[in-house]
């Protein structure tokens, strides 16, 4: 089991401050959550249209669209936690490898400190159905005898880590799949870890309140509903969407139901923040485009 090699008093009472100050700690999860909102979801409206428009689903164009914007949330939270996972093990001075092993395998934390290797796959929460759970294993498994073969004794740690304790609908699944690993690669240090437990195993017990006490912070300010009127803040959207690949505006300018059916007349509401995009299209060679759009906007 691995520990940091923190000063006696540090170890007595860690604080999340020392590590990482809240400032910092919001601004990754506004970075991850919020940050390209806008572009990311034009960007998945342009890759499966389908998702967004058609007869046969129960809910109107504006609901699709906050339900996805629910759902890509959820997972960028995850993401960013996984950020702030990686600067309190900076601080405590672990060093971050390269988190792509192979190219198809990424490890969520790979982390490294005297010779001694680590992996930690990291949820936000265990609530996965058996199909998927069954997946999760196979995939950790890999990961781990990928990092077993390269480093052998020096893997000194590996470890399953959901964020969130609330939920451990396979937790015997994952102990039982577990005990099989540790039988056919004699390494002991395999570990399923919910919440505190992950800092419990650090020796930074006390960083989990902090971490709590942090968030609750950060969700007050949370609006209820996101704002998916682009128009509202044209300034912001523009420096958001026009980033957005030329081949994705091109399947959207096409895509006759995503204007049609309402989308984009939700998402621009006056159309001033289209109208920009017009203007920056032809000011960057794609006249077609900007010319087609512009049509768009017309009918719109």
């Amino acid at each position: 089991m691995w520990r940091p090699r923190l000063s006696a008093s540090a170890f007595q009472k860690p604080s999340l401050e020392t590590m990482i100050d809240y400032q910092e700690f919001s601004s990754i999860l506004n970075r991850h959550i919020f940050g390209e909102e806008k572009k990311d979801l034009l960007e998945r409206i342009a890759k499966k249209p389908e998702r967004f428009v058609g007869l046969f689903r129960p809910t109107k164009p504006e609901s699709k669209i906050l339900q996805n914007i629910f759902q890509s949330r959820e997972i960028r939270f995850g993401d960013a936690m996984e950020e702030i996972a990686k600067s309190i093990l900076v601080s405590l001075g672990y060093e971050i490898l390269d988190s792509q092993i192979t190219p198809e395998l990424r490890v969520d934390l790979y982390f490294c400190r005297s010779k001694s290797f680590y992996m930690v796959e990291q949820k936000i929460r265990d609530d996965h159905d058996s199909t998927k759970r069954i997946g999760q294993f196979v995939n950790f498994r890999e990961k781990f005898e990928f990092l077993f073969s390269r480093h052998s004794s020096k893997l000194e740690d590996a470890a399953m880590w959901f964020v969130d304790p609330s939920l451990m609908k396979n937790r015997k699944y994952y102990l039982r799949e577990m005990d099989k690993l540790k039988s056919e690669t004699c390494c002991k240090n395999i570990f399923l870890f919910y919440g505190s437990e992950f800092f419990n195993h650090l020796g930074i017990s006390n960083l989990w309140d902090d971490l709590l006490g942090w968030l609750l912070v950060w969700r007050e300010d949370l609006p209820t509903m996101p704002e998916i009127d682009f128009d509202a803040d044209s300034n912001d959207s523009f420096e958001q969407i026009r980033s957005l690949e030329i081949k994705y505006w091109r399947k959207i300018i096409k895509e006759d139901d995503l204007w049609t059916q309402g989308i984009m007349g939700i998402l621009f509401r006056t159309g001033e923040t289209l109208q920009r995009m017009v203007d920056y299209l032809k000011e960057i060679g794609e006249e077609k485009l900007s010319q087609n759009l512009n049509r768009r906007i017309n009918k719109l």
